[in-house]
């Protein structure tokens, strides 16, 4: 965020942390994920594929964990939804993330698996003070549009 807020970003498309007010546009749906061909959701302490610090879906998936007294260990830490990927389909863990971001190579799991259910994420638009030029505006409208239908 460091970058928007310097003003070198006109508009930043955001999952919304809980000490951020912004506009909700959107829910994302959060699921747990594993290898079709590996049961890692059996292992314990659980390991978990996560995206890096400071990202709502880390977030959300160590809070939920936490409140499940469910023991778990970080395997692999990443800003790379790929590199999440990977390793999941390794067989080296699961991980939490967004239900539109799940490749067919992977398997949505859930409490049938002993997971505890994730809650949804909430999506926005920020929107650069400074960026007023026409072009900006047409994109901050048509991405607001384009997001509030997808709900």
């Amino acid at each position: 965020m460091n970058t928007f807020a310097d003003g070198r970003l006109d508009l930043v498309i955001i999952t919304r942390g809980s000490e951020q007010s912004i506009e909700v546009l959107q829910r994302e749906r959060l699921v747990w994920v594993a290898s079709p061909n590996h049961v890692a959701w059996e292992i314990d302490p659980l390991p978990v594929a996560l995206f890096e610090p400071g990202s709502v879906a880390r977030r959300s998936v160590l809070q939920v964990l936490g409140a499940a007294d469910r023991s778990f260990r970080s395997t692999y830490s990443s800003a790379s939804l790929l590199g999440l990927i990977a390793v999941v389909q390794a067989g080296l863990a699961v991980a939490g993330l967004a239900q539109r971001s799940v490749p067919p190579s992977l398997r949505i799991i859930g409490e049938n698996e002993g997971l505890p259910p994730l809650p949804d994420m909430e999506i926005g638009i920020l929107r650069n003070p400074q960026a007023g030029n026409s072009a900006v505006e047409r994109l901050y409208d048509f991405l607001r549009r384009d997001l509030t239908q997808q709900s």
